[in-house]
């Protein structure tokens, strides 16, 4: 036998230190939920403030800025994951459900002709819901990788 082999003890204590390292590699910069919160802040604004052509250039700006987001990421931590499979995934529905809501809000805002300055909650709930609830779910994200699987 070679005196090269790891032990059980040591193999389990490697394959915990290669989890805490992915977890650490995983982690969020601190700018990319505000970023992706003021992103969406502008792209609920363009929905509900623009008209047409103008509209049409703010979601496709917005779907732009998504894909540099994405793409810096995906820089920063050399990985990327299907979030509706990852653990916290309620913080990420709860996001997404907010972003629905305001869409929702807005188009009805707009077609019942009711003052936009009513379109500054639906945005404002969406942009909270990414700044607070972003790193949270990154948190229990990075928590599973790390082993901790509660």
């Amino acid at each position: 036998m070679e005196s090269d082999a790891l032990t059980p003890q040591q193999q389990l204590d490697a394959l915990a230190q290669a989890r805490t390292e992915l977890a650490g590699r995983t982690a969020t910069p601190p700018w990319y939920y505000p970023v992706l919160g003021l992103m969406m802040g502008a792209y609920l604004g363009a929905l509900t403030l623009l008209e047409g052509t103008w509209r049409t250039v703010g979601i496709g700006l917005f779907a732009l800025g998504l894909i540099w987001l994405i793409g810096a990421y995906r820089r920063r931590t050399r990985i990327w994951m299907n979030a509706m499979s990852s653990p916290g995934k309620a913080y990420g529905l709860a996001i997404g459900l907010s972003y629905l809501g305001a869409v929702i809000a807005i188009n009805v805002i707009r077609s019942e002709h009711w003052s936009l300055w009513w379109a500054v909650l639906p945005i404002a709930v969406a942009v909270l819901a990414t700044v607070v609830l972003g790193p949270r779910w990154d948190r229990r994200i990075r928590t599973h990788l790390a082993g901790d699987v509660r």
